[in-house]
């Protein structure tokens, strides 16, 4: 059984990396207002309802997407969801880099 420390540290670290996550999308995409909402929804959940919601939130395969619902503990949820976030996230930082360099999106400020 998982300390209790460790299970909020793997909470944080999945709010961190859908944080930067929904950044990105925010960033790409210069529409916020799902993004926020669903921020603000998840920044008080407890810790298994946010790996179930962050798993039902991200832009994943349907096959991927039930597998993280089917992991059979909250920690293994959060850590697979927070390395699928931080692959995401990149991805969408090299798609923005790549937006900017065309002109199609402005620098953040």
């Amino acid at each position: 059984m998982p300390r209790a420390g460790s299970f909020t540290d793997h909470a944080s670290a999945a709010r961190e990396a859908l944080g930067a996550y929904l950044l990105a999308v925010v960033a790409v995409t210069e529409d916020s207002r799902g993004e926020r909402a669903l921020a603000d929804e998840l920044s008080d959940a407890a810790p298994t309802d946010l790996a179930y919601r962050i798993a039902g939130s991200l832009a994943v395969d349907a096959p991927q997407q039930q597998a993280l619902l089917e992991l059979e503990t909250t920690s293994a949820r959060r850590q697979a969801e927070t390395r699928i976030l931080s692959r995401e996230t990149e991805l969408l930082r090299d798609l923005l880099v790549r937006l900017r360099e065309r002109g199609e999106r402005q620098e953040l400020n």
